[in-house]
C-alpha cells in the first residue's frame, strides 16, 4: 500500500492521493461494520436455538462447563464457534468464569453469558434462566423476521420496475401506438 501512495502522491499530486487514501479507509471501515453487523445477526438468529439445548442439558443434570461444551460440539454454527473459544480458553488453564467474559463482546450473547456465569460462579439454577432468555431470543427472532418481511415489499420495487415496467410498455402500450399511429392521414 506504501508503494501505491508513493507512486500516487509523485504521480497525481498530494490532494489525489489524500483522497484516495481517505476513500480506502472508510471503505474498509464500512465493509468491517457490514461484517460485524451480519455476524452479529447470524448469531442473533441461532440463539434460542442454542439456549434451548443448554437448557437441555441442563435440565439433564449437566454442569455449567459440560453445558458449555456441549453446545460447542453441537449447537447452532455462530453461537458453536463462540463457545468453542470459551473451550479454547478453559482448555488452556483460564477459569470458567473468565472465559465466559468474552461471550459479553457479542451483544446477544450477553444475556446467555450472565446466566452462566451467574450458575457457575452462585450456583444458581442454569435451567429457570435459560427459559427465560430462550423465551426473550425466541421474541427478538420473531419481530427481526417482522421487520425484514415489511422491508421486503420496498426492496421488490425497483426490480420490480425495472423488469416488468418495459415488458408492460412493450405489450400494451407500443401496439396501441402503432395502430394509432398507422390510422393518422397525413
Amino acid at each position: 500500500m506504501l508503494a501505491g501512495v508513493t507512486i500516487g502522491w509523485l504521480w497525481f499530486g498530494p490532494v489525489p492521493t489524500v483522497l484516495a487514501v481517505i476513500g480506502v479507509v472508510v471503505a474498509t471501515a464500512a465493509v468491517e461494520r457490514s461484517r460485524q453487523r451480519r455476524q452479529a445477526d447470524l448469531v442473533r438468529r441461532a440463539l434460542p436455538d442454542a439456549v434451548d439445548l443448554c437448557r437441555l442439558g441442563a435440565d439433564a443434570g449437566l454442569t455449567t462447563a459440560q453445558v458449555v461444551v456441549a453446545v460447542a460440539g453441537y449447537g447452532p454454527a455462530p453461537v458453536a464457534r463462540e463457545l468453542t473459544a470459551v473451550v479454547g480458553r478453559t482448555s488452556r488453564g483460564m477459569r470458567l468464569v473468565d472465559a465466559l467474559e468474552g461471550l459479553r463482546q457479542h451483544a446477544p450473547l450477553v444475556a446467555l453469558a450472565d446466566a452462566l456465569v451467574d450458575a457457575e460462579r452462585y450456583g444458581t439454577p442454569l435451567a429457570a434462566a435459560l427459559t427465560r432468555i430462550a423465551a426473550d431470543a425466541r421474541d427478538q427472532r420473531r419481530r427481526d423476521a417482522e421487520v425484514r418481511a415489511r422491508r421486503l415489499p420496498v426492496q421488490m420495487l425497483a426490480p420490480l420496475v425495472v423488469c416488468a415496467l418495459p415488458a408492460t410498455v412493450v405489450l400494451a402500450v407500443i401496439p396501441v401506438v402503432v395502430v394509432a399511429l398507422g390510422d393518422l392521414t397525413w
